[in-house]
């Protein structure tokens, strides 16, 4: 009796193995493309705002080089920036 069940349990198992084993796994992932997509696109107009220069009052105000200067204020030097 206890062969027959030992015999039975490992056939049942063997079978619920081959039922449940799992299908070959797909490596294809549907957002691949749209992310990468989105990605430029958004990267783009990220670009494109970033580069608009500052507007301050209505007028266009673009600072291209800005320096330090040393200067004499109230009798002590100090680095002063200073953008023409």
């Amino acid at each position: 009796m206890k062969k027959t069940f030992t015999a039975l349990a490992a056939a049942a198992a063997l079978g619920a193995a081959t039922v449940a084993a799992p299908t070959p796994a797909s490596a294809h992932v549907w957002w691949f493309w749209p992310a990468i997509i989105g990605g430029a696109v958004v990267g783009t107009g990220a670009v494109v705002v970033a580069s608009q220069p500052y507007a301050y009052g209505g007028t266009v105000t673009v600072r291209p080089s800005c320096y330090l200067q040393n200067q004499l204020i109230n009798g002590a030097w100090q680095q002063v920036r200073v953008c023409p």
